[in-house]
């Protein structure tokens, strides 16, 4: 009894084991320039964000518009 009772406590453990995964969450914006919100006069050579993780680039992307879209 005691040997099933321990197989069942090792398949159990071995199970909770085997089904643990990592769990990647979404990068967030750390900053930007020109800053985000910002009102430029002149329309800047580039636009750079970091960010607090790496992204995926098949699902990353970024819109830049102007004040008329």
């Amino acid at each position: 009894m005691r040997t099933r009772q321990a197989m069942s406590v090792l398949c159990g453990l071995a199970l909770a084991w085997g089904g643990l995964q990592t769990a990647w969450g979404h990068a967030f914006p750390q900053r930007a320039e020109p800053s985000v919100g910002a009102a430029v006069a002149v329309t800047p050579a580039f636009v750079r964000i970091w960010f607090d993780a790496a992204l995926e680039p098949a699902f990353s992307s970024l819109p830049v518009q102007t004040a008329n879209g």
